[in-house]
Parts: structure tokens; C-alpha cells; sequence
């Protein structure tokens, strides 16, 4: 079964549920889809490559100034451009990603100390995109000529450079075969189950909404610090389920003879650095009873990496 049709996703969802960071992702682009309904105004990430859609655009989305859509300048409805930055010398809104996890970075927020919220989209000077000048692209802190991306879209592969940010009405949407309406949000024609565990529900979020606010949010409102924010995640990998205000998620199923999923990962870290990332999720190998895939990742002793400076997690 292959893990990116709706069937394979759903199946991964009631296995091993949906990353707080998944959570995250999939809220922050209903909302983009909830106001491009509003409005009639469609903004989209795209492949210049493919020509999909990668990532929904709302008004909390990053612009590569470093400043959000709202802080750039209305969109005429009529004409719809990309606006000007209102906070800076920005000339045109150029979408970039916000969370580690839309570059496939998704181990970073499980790193003790590390902060979702000041992370940027690196270039391969090693700064973020708001250390560059949102008009030449210099490097405003070792001067190099331009930002060119350091990671890759989770969707499509591509690069920043090899994406564009559009802004469409729905007319030309349809026009071109795209969906509109509640068929452009997040997961649409999968299941209520999954829906709601990625906590965007069968309807399109509102500003006003009741519902309890993510993890993340609660960080960025002040209501919760970092490392509270941390322990959670702990407790979520221990129970399954996240605590406070969060209900549990369905059970999850898991096939009583499905194989480990066993994956390593070469991790570059860009500095001459680099480490293979070992993952295994599932019940124990019906083959060998003495390897349990469900137990705590532990990491190798240094005797024991091999040579080359690439170490490497075992469980046991």
C-alpha cells in the first residue's frame, strides 16, 4: 500500500497518529484555505517544476522578509498581486516555510531547547531568510550574494527558488481544473477521525473558534513556556495522547503481524558534520523475537560509531 494515497495515510494515522508538528501544519493551511474561501482569493505555494500546490497561504504565513502576509498591504480582490511589506522595504509578498517540518526537518522541535518559533529557513550561508535583504538578497551578516535555500519542500522536493508564490481568484481555479471551495482544505475526503486528530474537524476553523488552542499556539501566546511545551511531547511519546486540554485520540490499531518499519536516515548537518538517524516504529519483527521495534530509541556508545565520523542510534 503506498503511504501518500488517502488509504495509506489514514492507515499511518490510526498506527502512529499525527505529529504535533503535523497538527500544526495542517491548522496553519486550514486556515489559509478558510480565508481563500472568505475572500475569493486563492494564495498557493507552487512547483514551477510540477506545477502543484504545496502549501496553502494565510495570513500567519512568512514572507521571506521575515514578516507575515497581514503585515504586508491588502490585496485587491479584483486584481489580486502580490503586496508590498508594510514593516520593511519588502517589495512583493514571497512565501517561506515556518516550521522545520515543512523541510523535512522534523527532528529539530524534539531537541531539547529548541525553539519552533525563532527558527527561519536557512541558506546555505548558515543564516535565515530575514538576515537577507528582502530586495538585493545580500547577506546583511556575512555578506554573501544572495539567499539560496538550504532545504528542500516536504510536498515536491524542489527548492525555495524552484517554488512561486501565486495569487488567484477562484474563477481561474476552476478554470484550470483546481480545486475551489471546501474542496481546497487540508485532508479533504479523508475520514472525521483523522480530521479531527489533526484538529482541523469537518469545518474550516474560525478566528473565533471555541475549540482549545494548539500546543504551539499556547507557546506563542505566552501561555505555556518551552519546556512545559517539551514535557508535553514526552508525555505524548510515553501515553500517546496529548494531556491539558487536547482530547486523546482514537486507539491506535496496529496489525498484529505487520512488519518494523525500520528507517536510517544520513543526517548532513552542512559543517563537516553528519550522523545517521536510526528509526523503527511498530510491534516486534514476527521473524526475530528478540528485536522489539516499540521500545525507547537509545544511543550507541561512542566506541561502537563507525569510522567517519558517522554515528549511529541502535535499539534493543
Amino acid at each position: 500500500m503506498q503511504p501518500n494515497t488517502p488509504v495509506g495515510i489514514e492507515q499511518a494515522a490510526r498506527s502512529y497518529g499525527v505529529a504535533p508538528g503535523g497538527k500544526a501544519m495542517m491548522q496553519a493551511e486550514s486556515r489559509g484555505a478558510q480565508r481563500a474561501i472568505a475572500s475569493g482569493v486563492y494564495i498557493v505555494w507552487r512547483s514551477c517544476k510540477t506545477g502543484a500546490d504545496c502549501a496553502r497561504v494565510g495570513d500567519t504565513a512568512r514572507c521571506i522578509c521575515g514578516h507575515s502576509l497581514a503585515a504586508h498591504a491588502a490585496i485587491n480582490r479584483k486584481n489580486p498581486q502580490a503586496p508590498a511589506c508594510t514593516s520593511c522595504g519588502c517589495r512583493r509578498f514571497e512565501f517561506v516555510p515556518s516550521r522545520p517540518e515543512e523541510c523535512g526537518m522534523w527532528w529539530l522541535p524534539r531537541r531539547k531547547g529548541f525553539n519552533v518559533h525563532s527558527w527561519r529557513a536557512p541558506c546555505r550561508c548558515g543564516h535565515g531568510h530575514d538576515a537577507h535583504d528582502p530586495i538585493t538578497r545580500r547577506c546583511r551578516t556575512c555578506g554573501c550574494n544572495g539567499f539560496t535555500s538550504n532545504y528542500a519542500c516536504i510536498g515536491c522536493e524542489g527548492s525555495q527558488e524552484e517554488h512561486e508564490t501565486v495569487f488567484e481568484l477562484a474563477e481561474e481555479r476552476a478554470a484550470a481544473g483546481r480545486p475551489v471551495g471546501a474542496a481546497f482544505a487540508p485532508l479533504h475526503g479523508m475520514s472525521t477521525e483523522l480530521r479531527c486528530e489533526a484538529g482541523i474537524g469537518d469545518a474550516l476553523p474560525s478566528s473565533s473558534s471555541s475549540s482549545a488552542p494548539s500546543l504551539e499556539d499556547q507557546v506563542a501566546a505566552g501561555a505555556m513556556t518551552a519546556a512545559q511545551y517539551h514535557e508535553l511531547l514526552k508525555a505524548e511519546n510515553a501515553s500517546g495522547s496529548l494531556g491539558g486540554a487536547h482530547a486523546p485520540p482514537p486507539p491506535r490499531v496496529r496489525r498484529p503481524n505487520a512488519p518494523p518499519s525500520m528507517r536510517a536516515i544520513p543526517v548532513d548537518f552542512g559543517d563537516g558534520r553528519a550522523a545517521t538517524i536510526l528509526t523503527n516504529m511498530g510491534p516486534p519483527d514476527p521473524g526475530d523475537g528478540r528485536r522489539d521495534w516499540t521500545r525507547e530509541w537509545e544511543p550507541a556508545s561512542r566506541s561502537a560509531a563507525p569510522r567517519g565520523g558517522r554515528g549511529r542510534g541502535t535499539i534493543k
